[in-house]
């Protein structure tokens, strides 16, 4: 039999976004909003051997638009040899493999005989195509096509879960995941088995025009838009049959609950078993969590209720538990309210459980609000992105950024800046009008200030949000997802949003320096340039090694401000000599220790930092009827600076920004400090000594003497003692690296080890560094626009 395919090319005017005349107003944050791309050809990857399946799945979800749906369709372009066998089809290609190079968007449909290698010319020809700027996805086990083209390197992909293991042995640097539908790794994607074509070519379309019209393609279709869960729940019985299965009488009961607040305990409880049990009855069962299953609940009722009902989304989130328990999946219900038919609705708000994010009413990337500052327009995004990128149909959470442009004409053409705030758990810095380095970059740039996930208005992750989440073990596996590999692809998918695909640059300060070198490992076709300030990360150093450097290099600070200020040396003396009689009680409950108080030694990696040490230790003490005490203004004025209320995230993930390689970090700054006995307090208040503060370092009695943390300490423990963190640096991409980087290396940054800077400096392909003992760690902010002017100039090659 021989099928003739033919090309169609389907051009209509862009469809209006909801809410404009003539389109039916719902008020969600969604895709829908995407600048729709030039990607318009599809190109279909052929040779003998084709699995017909996948290859059918791709021409059918590519070849037609849907009806009602006004936007360019795809021009779908079948490549190949003359005459190709798929099984017992015959296919005769509209071009040669040579044409995928010309393509946007290339499909490689599943390979038959994964025993074998897939020919050489297709391999050649996928590999010269992305190459060329090629999108590139691979059907089932197109993926091994993929890897031979080394495409997978040092990425997450998955094909057919009765292959995985061999895609594994065959290509080790491949990280292959067995469980998911898809993998989306930004210009190169992977799907699952089978039926699992379907679900990345939606995502495909999601991506290039939105979730309105992915719907209206899998209507088309007759299939879900999302499916929930992986390959995973294929494999094993889905549902438990049995009326004697331990979940039996459990699942009716939590589906009549689901407007209630609902734990692992709670299930647990019910079922009469532990929760260890309980995840392993859930995972053998369902193929995922109890978590997660509760959760695709949820959404399956409030997708019901939104389809078949008229009640406002205040009431959907309600009758859900997605205002209550479930806050971190409201981002899930907005996206249903795209995905699903949705009838005419009251209007009405949602207002998130965890507090602090602003109501809905906007769509995903779209802006929100636009004000003015001296010399600046502002501009307020909000982005939905996964929770976990490698389940992007699964839970979702909410990205905030402050868009700052220049108040001069043709402001917004000029190409994107993001920049990324050190941290980790700190929010982008709040300027006001054109200050400091920000005065620089809105001169060529439109400047993104990003939230990172979980920081600022952004999702928050705090002590009040962390437990809904469930007990101590599952906070932690929720904190994993917050690290710099989370962030760099939060910030791929904003970009894709933002910019149609175009590259652009990246500002890392600190542990923004950290993620930008990620980003470099991981996605440096997202990067025009990267401009480092004070965060060149080591790429492979553990943190006892971090914290062992670290502590000469504050000895040598503290020892330096007693040089300036030798007043200090009794002031602090007699502070810690009186806390370690009567430890006091800061505004807000934090206990001040002796241990504590050395904290303040944070201040001195900054430009003023020791003025401000001078200042808060000259008054400590008031006359009191009991005796000189510390003075109610010196508890206030010393609060903010050792408190972790505003950023929690710092002190849970602190060591864990360090952590790959299988090794855990074990309060590695507690440890180490063991190695240098001149830190302990008691040498001061007992032995005379000068009190010697201490730096950027977390203990855990923090988590004893903060009420910030008192309630994360059985999961900040637990973060200390895992070992399989991902590794954050690809040292063999950076040898190669093609993107302009340039980076700031302060000549004693208490920080950041000046020694590790330069020796990852000089292992980034083309990195230019400008190594200065004119500013400390925040000299991109202290120098106004100094710094930040130098490294533009060292990157394009100026200076």
């Amino acid at each position: 039999m021989t099928c003739s395919f033919s090309r169609s090319v389907v051009s209509r005017p862009v469809v209006d976004h909801p809410g404009r005349a003539g389109a039916p107003t719902v008020s969600v944050r969604n895709d829908m909003t995407r600048t729709l791309p030039d990607m318009t050809t599809v190109a279909l990857a052929v040779t003998d051997g084709m699995l017909h399946f996948e290859l059918a799945v791709a021409y059918e979800v590519f070849g037609g638009a849907p009806a009602g749906v006004d936007v360019p369709w795809y021009d779908v372009v079948l490549c190949g040899p003359d005459t190709v066998r798929a099984g017992r089809f015959g296919l005769e290609p509209d071009a040669g493999l040579d044409r995928l190079r010309e393509a946007d968007t290339v499909i490689v449909p599943g390979w038959a005989d994964v025993d074998r290698p897939p020919p050489a010319e297709l391999v050649d020809a996928v590999r010269a195509a992305h190459q060329a700027g090629a999108r590139v996805a691979s059907l089932c086990t197109g993926a091994f096509v993929l890897a031979a083209a080394g495409l997978l390197d040092g990425l997450r992909a998955t094909t057919h879960w009765a292959h995985t293991d061999v895609l594994a042995a065959r290509h080790p640097g491949v990280e292959v995941d067995p469980d998911v539908l898809y993998v989306d790794n930004g210009t190169v994607l992977t799907s699952a088995g089978k039926a699992a074509a379907l679900d990345l070519c939606l995502h495909l379309i999601r991506l290039d025009h939105g979730s309105s019209v992915a719907n209206a393609a899998a209507r088309r279709l007759v299939v879900p838009p999302h499916r929930a869960g992986g390959q995973a729940q294929f494999v094993t019985t889905p549902v438990p049959e049995r009326d004697s299965h331990p979940l039996t009488a459990l699942f009716p009961w939590v589906l009549a609950r689901l407007d209630q607040p609902l734990s692992v305990e709670d299930l647990a409880r019910r079922a009469r078993m532990s929760s260890r049990t309980l995840g392993r009855h859930f995972r053998a069962a369902t193929g995922t969590t109890p978590l997660q299953w509760l959760l695709t609940q949820r959404i399956r009722r409030a997708q019901e209720l939104l389809e078949t009902t008229d009640r406002s989304v205040d009431a959907v989130a309600t009758a859900t538990g997605m205002g209550t328990a479930a806050a971190g999946s409201l981002p899930l219900l907005l996206l249903m309210c795209a995905l699903c038919p949705v009838r005419p609705r009251p209007p009405g708000v949602i207002h998130w459980a965890g507090g602090g994010v602003p109501d809905t009413g906007h769509t995903s990337g779209a802006a929100v609000a636009s004000y003015r500052q001296p010399g600046v327009v502002l501009t307020d995004h909000y982005f939905t992105v996964p929770l976990d990128h490698d389940e992007p149909a699964g839970e979702q959470i909410e990205l905030y950024a402050r868009e700052v442009t220049g108040t001069g004409r043709g402001a917004e053409e000029l190409p994107w800046l993001v920049y990324l705030e050190g941290g980790p758990g700190s929010a982008a810095r709040r300027f006001t009008g054109a200050q400091a380095w920000l005065a620089r970059a809105v001169r060529d740039h439109r400047v993104l200030l990003l939230d990172q996930r979980g920081t600022g208005r952004s999702t928050p992750v705090n002590r009040q949000t962390l437990p809904l989440r469930g007990g101590p073990a599952e906070q932690a596996a929720h904190l994993t997802r917050f690290r710099a590999d989370a962030i760099v692809r939060d910030c791929e998918t904003i970009r894709r949003r933002l910019t149609g695909g175009a590259p652009w640059t990246v500002l890392g300060q600190s542990f923004g320096g950290f993620c930008a070198t990620h980003y470099l490992s991981t996605a440096p076709e997202g990067l025009s340039t990267v401009l480092i300030t004070g965060g060149l990360p080591s790429l492979d150093a553990h943190a006892d090694d971090v914290y062992r450097a670290a502590y000469p290099r504050v000895r040598r600070k503290v020892e330096a401000h007693y040089a300036r200020y030798p007043q200090d040396v009794e002031r602090a003396r007699r502070i810690v000599t009186h806390l370690a009689e009567r430890p006091a009680t800061l505004p807000g409950g934090h206990t001040l220790t002796p241990e504590v108080f050395q904290s303040l030694g944070i201040l001195l990696g900054g430009g003023d930092g020791t003025h401000q040490l001078h200042y808060l230790l000259e008054n400590a003490f008031v006359p009191a009827a009991a005796g000189h005490e510390l003075s109610d203004a010196f508890l206030e004025a010393v609060r903010p600076v050792l408190s972790f209320a505003a950023r929690p995230l710092y002190a849970v993930l602190h060591e864990a920004i360090y952590a790959q390689g299988g090794r855990p970090t074990g309060w590695a700054a507690e440890r180490v400090r063991a190695e240098f006995p001149e830190f302990d307090p008691a040498r001061a208040y007992d032995g005379g000594e000068p009190l010697l503060f201490t730096g950027e370092t977390v203990h855990p009695w923090h988590f004893e003497t903060d009420p910030a943390l008192r309630p994360l300490r059985e999961c900040a423990e637990l973060l200390a003692a895992r070992t399989d963190w991902p590794a954050l640096y690809d040292p063999r991409r950076l040898a190669a690296n093609e993107v302009p980087v340039a980076a700031a290396v302060y000549h004693d940054d208490m920080y950041v080890d000046t020694a590790d800077s330069l020796r990852t400096a000089r292992a980034v392909r083309g990195l230019r560094t400008w190594v200065t003992d004119e500013y400390e760690h925040d000299g991109v902010r202290a120098s106004g626009t100094r710094v930040l002017d130098r490294l533009i100039s060292l990157a394009r090659d100026e200076v």
